[in-house]
């Protein structure tokens, strides 16, 4: 398993220092993740106790997940990937696990619960009236089919409420572009019956919009309110970015298989995450953070303290690696209805380094079928890529880094030009993307950076 250190190493991928967005949000960085599905970043602040969500661009998307409420020293995070739940690690022996209850509509993200009951009426009770429900169905970037609004761009719109919407009442927008749908030929008095869609197309007229991968594109009513938004995808020719319109997952949205114009969406059904994942789960698409409420909590009873600093999915076994002091690695169980039957299978301590480990995350090579065990050491500013023990092995209860590991760290000249020399200011975590064939690295401070380092197998 080689990395050419020649070609490939470290560069910058996200200067957060720098970026006045992210400062207003965080002061350190101790944690990160990746969402192969959206390619997303959810990125974990200790001090300031939040979890970021953003695009490769360094966009943030939504509201950040406060964590004030539970823990002061969050420091790892990951995903069960089937589910979606977040799970965060945090010192000295705890683990949160948060689940994907809301819908993820914009509105329900963006709307504020009351904060009294509703007083109760003795009036009597009266039937609803039909209302209208307008939300973005699918966006064509790249139309590549002639035969749908003469191969351009377009958008399509749901009324998924019980009664018509009066289009004339409806401003398409496309990042900060405005369209009044009442513009729209012969359109003007137009009525959009409930559960019908309707494909807005771009023209050289008035709805002459050109949309790109992390364009925003919104619907606002009458009102000027938005009463639904998506941020679009990296989605290549041939593929839309579409509204999953069934079930519980509402608003969500992912590359389709196909333009539906007009149509229900169709989307591929996502396969077994991996071979080595031999607990069989699928991958699923995180949600935004948004929709996420704290579920359960365990306090893992360890004599001393272990300091959990890291959290990564062991897919061959559908168990959770909780990383410590000292280079030890906790193997748990855990349940996919809870966390406060988990079991610990076993403990792996690393040899070798400095053992300030921090960061970790499973990495597969679909290639070779081979998978690592990566982990960033804090005071060294290194990154190793190991052959994981397997709960069988006689000699399981070790990683030795030097024999078992390729570890590799910043250049003479990357590291000259860190301002802070503190080793506890360092490499906090690491999120793997097997398919793109790279790993993203937080640093903690000083400055605030996130890594990129691109591997060749």
């Amino acid at each position: 398993w080689l990395v050419d250190l020649v070609t490939e190493s470290f560069s910058e991928f996200l200067d957060v220092e720098g970026n006045s967005a992210w400062t207003d949000l965080v002061t350190d960085l101790t944690g990160i993740a990746y969402d192969p599905i959206r390619e997303a970043l959810y990125v974990l602040s200790q001090e300031s106790r939040v979890v970021v969500h953003s695009n490769l661009d360094g966009e943030i998307i939504g509201v950040p997940l406060d964590l004030r409420s539970y823990s002061s020293s969050v420091e790892g995070i990951t995903f069960y990937p089937e589910s979606g739940d977040l799970w965060i690690a945090s010192e000295p022996n705890r683990f949160f696990r948060f689940v994907r209850t809301r819908d993820g509509s914009d509105q329900f993200c963006n709307t504020v619960a009351p904060t009294t009951a509703p007083v109760p009426t003795t009036a009597s009770p009266t039937l609803p009236l039909p209302t209208p429900d307008m939300v973005i169905n699918e966006v064509a970037v790249y139309n590549n089919n002639i035969s749908v609004c003469n191969g351009t761009d377009w958008i399509e719109l749901y009324n998924e409420g019980s009664g018509p919407a009066l289009l004339a009442n409806y401003t398409v927008l496309v990042n900060d572009q405005e369209y009044d749908l009442s513009m729209q030929e012969g359109e003007e008095e137009m009525e959009l019956a409930a559960k019908e869609f309707l494909v807005v197309c771009s023209d050289d007229g008035y709805f002459d919009f050109l949309i790109e991968p992390y364009d925003i594109v919104s619907l606002a009513d009458e009102t000027g309110s938005i009463v639904s938004t998506t941020t679009v995808g990296n989605v290549t020719e041939g593929l839309s970015w579409s509204r999953r319109t069934n079930g519980t997952e509402g608003a969500f949205f992912e590359a389709s298989l196909q333009f539906t114009p007009a149509a229900t969406n169709v989307f591929p059904v996502h396969p077994t995450q991996v071979p080595w994942q031999s607990c069989g789960v699928q991958r699923k698409e995180y949600g935004y953070l948004c929709e996420y409420q704290f579920d359960s909590f365990v306090v893992f009873p360890m004599s001393p303290n272990p300091e959990f600093s890291a959290a990564a999915f062991d897919g061959r076994y559908c168990s959770l690696l909780l990383t410590g002091d000292e280079g030890f690695v906790f193997d748990f169980s855990i349940p996919l209805d809870g966390v406060s039957s988990s079991e610990l299978e076993r403990t792996v301590q690393i040899i070798g380094g400095s053992s300030d480990t921090e960061g970790s995350c499973f990495y597969y090579d679909e290639t070779t079928q081979e998978q690592k065990y990566v982990y960033v050491d804090e005071r060294e500013r290194t990154v190793s890529l190991c052959d994981f023990p397997t709960r069988d092995e006689q000699d399981g209860g070790f990683l030795y880094r030097d024999s078992n590991c390729t570890t590799i760290g910043l250049t003479e000249e990357q590291a000259l030009l860190q301002s802070s020399r503190s080793e506890n200011e360092g490499f906090e975590g690491v999120a793997c993307d097997p398919a793109n064939q790279r790993l993203f690295v937080v640093q903690e401070r000083r400055p605030m950076k996130i890594w990129l380092v691109d591997l060749v197998t």
